[in-house]
């Protein structure tokens, strides 16, 4: 299903922004440096801003058409936008604004419970936003979008204004709330990691033209990521997994990845997961060491055997992409690659420290 297509053009003084590029994956991250066109694509397809030409669809009905004249305003498209700041109505408590987005509802009282509870809100439905931390404040402004009947959510820098803790946190509540909702979400992030451990597809954005979406693995593999405005520090391996096992006596969790692939063992977080709860998994790929053999003698109990489907370099160090079941990223001196003589095709073990795994609910 194409949830969004943009084939459309805006010019304002010194900034022109050019899509033509449909949206098919239903978590879609934008990416690119400041004054790229990521809020102008938002505004957009939000109706906050009207194009000079072309058309613009989102679920399969024609919000825009220059050609005809046709623009729907944004009060009529069902589109949630969630800006950075939450902006919250002040005097009203939280149940007041999620009720104010409920007002055009189509859904049934059991919807408005599910997502009160969905987003974890149901403790703070008396409290106002000045009460609220910055987490909160996001949760509600989630909710209250979600409650305008949305047949598309918009998340603008959601994680701007939250310390680490607290987006570890909200990042947990998006993803169930994605798993559990059947509607198409774009955020914009600044923060590829966070943007990763949300989405499907990501479009890079620079000087107004976004690409047209790609996964990270394609988006590595193309050498486009890397050579992107300098931005990628790191790489990160993001894997959906359920929870298999908790051995706290032994201070571990065992993930299953997907049928064939490993079983990764996890730092016991005092036993906070349940058996078959879905989780994400990030590993850096600086935390991913590679060796011919595996090792007995060594406290690094994931050790995964695979075999390499690309090596290639980039500035001062070697990306390995290799298939262990699932698809892992290595980031390795120039140095230790010549050692091992790596190249594709090559059988490697991919060593990873259960201390070097974040796990997400």
């Amino acid at each position: 299903m194409n949830y969004v297509k943009l084939d459309t053009e805006l010019h304002r003084e010194g900034f022109s922004f050019r899509a033509n590029l449909k949206i098919e994956s239903r978590v879609t991250g934008i990416f690119g440096p400041s004054g790229s066109g990521k809020t102008t694509f938002m505004h957009l397809l939000a109706g906050l801003q009207k194009p000079d030409k072309g058309t613009i669809e989102i679920c399969n009905e024609q919000f825009v058409n220059s050609d005809t004249r046709t623009f729907i305003p944004a009060h009529r498209r069902g589109v949630g936008y969630v800006f950075q700041e939450g902006r919250l109505f002040p005097h009203l408590n939280v149940i007041q604004n999620l009720r104010y987005g409920w007002k055009k509802n189509t859904h049934s009282k059991a919807y408005f419970d599910e997502i009160i509870d969905l987003l974890e809100l149901r403790d703070l439905l008396h409290s106002h936003p000045a009460q609220l931390s910055g987490g909160q404040k996001q949760r509600v402004a989630i909710g209250r979008a979600l409650m305008s009947n949305a047949r598309l959510l918009l998340l603008d820098e959601p994680f701007t204004a939250l310390d680490v803790s607290l987006k570890k946190q909200v990042i947990g509540l998006l993803n169930r709330m994605i798993r559990h909702l059947n509607i198409p979400v774009i955020i914009v992030s600044h923060d590829l990691k966070d943007l990763l451990m949300l989405t499907q597809q990501i479009i890079l954005i620079k000087n107004g033209v976004p690409e047209a979406p790609a996964s990270y693995l394609e988006l590595i593999n193309n050498r486009k990521l890397l050579n992107f405005n300098g931005w990628v520090t790191n790489y990160y391996n993001i894997i959906d997994g359920t929870i298999r096992k908790n051995l706290p006596e032994k201070g571990i969790t065992q993930v299953n990845t997907g049928t064939g692939g490993p079983i990764l063992h996890i730092e016991c977080d005092a036993c906070i997961f349940e058996v078959n709860d879905p989780v994400k998994i990030s590993i850096r790929g600086a935390d991913v060491a590679l060796s011919l053999a595996p090792f007995k003698d060594i406290s690094i109990q994931n050790q995964l055997p695979g075999t390499i489907e690309s090596v290639f370099q980039h500035r001062s160090h070697l990306v390995c992409i290799v298939n262990c079941g699932i698809r892992i990223i290595s980031r390795i001196t120039i140095d230790s690659g010549a050692n091992l003589k790596l190249e594709a095709g090559k059988p490697v073990y991919c060593l990873i420290k259960s201390l070097a795994i974040e796990t997400y609910l």
